[in-house]
């Protein structure tokens, strides 16, 4: 009887000590966090003192929170499961080559009209999601800071980019190069044209995807909103001072 005892009570202290300090500590942690503003006027008790934060972040919290489409792209996101094959996470440069790798959340900096500037992934950026989409693996390129690569040479999303990104997800493997990702066409609607020259939101098809004449292929709500999500995806504001205890570097301007 002892020994049933001593076995029970050593396996639930086997399974609830690492529930409680791998699961339940840090849940109670995170959930209890709250937006931290930049401090970037003058610490009232030593005027003479420069801000801790830079002029450029006045007023502004990070980290930002999700709003409109791009809160529902993000549940669309969770929905199709994009995160079994796509990370969203700059890992620290000890801790792989994301420092160098193009595809690994920093390729925007081969950019060749305005590389910018980004970080390493810090804990508190995902502080706004019900679900942290770090992700498991890369079978496709990290996500991290997917808006840039759907920017002009003036910072504004390019059409040309966003078209073909709904292209990849409704026929991926129409686009040039190769890709494993599944079709998501159940985001899209086939329609017959209402005007001859198309709906403004139709999709600019290649010729070698094949469409009866006068039908067009339109994005749904649940499409748009995935594609407004992948275009804020920036995890590059600076970590106040509060956060990362040095003062951060705003990237100048290239």
């Amino acid at each position: 009887m002892n020994s049933l005892k001593s076995f029970i009570l050593t396996m639930g202290a086997c399974v609830g000590v690492p529930t409680i300090v791998m699961t339940l500590v840090p849940y109670g942690t995170e959930r209890g966090r709250i937006a931290v503003a930049y401090q970037s006027v003058p610490d009232p008790a030593n005027p003479a003192a420069p801000p801790k934060d830079p002029e450029e972040m006045k007023g502004l919290y990070y980290p930002v929170n999700y709003s409109g489409d791009r809160k529902r792209g993000e549940l669309v996101y969770i929905q199709e499961g994009c995160a079994q094959c796509h990370t969203q996470v700059v890992r620290p440069d000890y801790a792989g080559i994301d420092q160098f790798k193009k595809g690994s959340g920093r390729e925007q900096e081969y950019a060749k009209d305005q590389p910018v500037a980004v970080r390493q992934t810090h804990p508190w950026d995902y502080m706004h999601e019900d679900f942290a989409m770090f992700g498991i693996r890369r079978i496709g390129p990290d996500l991290a800071n997917a808006g840039y690569r759907y920017l002009d040479k003036d910072g504004r999303p390019d059409a040309a980019k966003v078209n073909a990104l709904y292209q990849h997800f409704y026929a991926p493997r129409s686009l040039r190069g190769w890709s494993t990702s599944p079709s998501f066409k159940h985001l899209f609607k086939v329609v017959k044209k209402e005007k001859p020259e198309g709906s403004a939101d139709a999709l600019v098809i290649p010729a070698n995807l094949p469409l009866e004449a006068g039908m067009e292929i339109v994005p749904t709500d649940e499409a748009k909103a995935l594609v407004e999500y992948l275009l804020g995806l920036k995890r590059d504001a600076p970590l106040p001072t509060a956060i990362a205890g040095t003062p951060p570097q705003v990237p100048a301007a290239k």
